[in-house]
């Protein structure tokens, strides 16, 4: 994952230099702030799954991702709400 980070290429403004975070040597990413946490999770993490063989664990990460872009999102309908709270509670069980 470090690796294919170091060669990712990203539209000006979309988040910060990720290439400037990863630690190639070590395998770490460092310095890094929540808008590049929230990209990490909502983007990047979803690509890197596919690797994953294991089906289940794709649906629950993929479906962890969706929440978690839901809830961050500038304006959340009330109306929604409920429904995303199954949608959750279903994906932790």
């Amino acid at each position: 994952m470090c690796k294919w980070l170091r060669g990712v290429k990203v539209p000006t403004g979309f988040s910060s230099n990720i290439k400037s975070l990863v630690s190639t040597k070590d395998l770490t990413l460092t310095n890094y702030n929540s808008p590049d946490y929230h990209v990490m999770l909502t983007v990047f993490l979803l690509v890197v799954i596919r690797a994953i063989d294991l089906e289940y664990v794709k649906m629950v990460i993929t479906r962890m991702s969706y929440f978690f872009n839901c809830i961050t999102q500038k304006v959340i309908d009330e109306v929604d709400l409920p429904a995303l709270k199954q949608f959750i509670a279903e994906t932790l069980c």
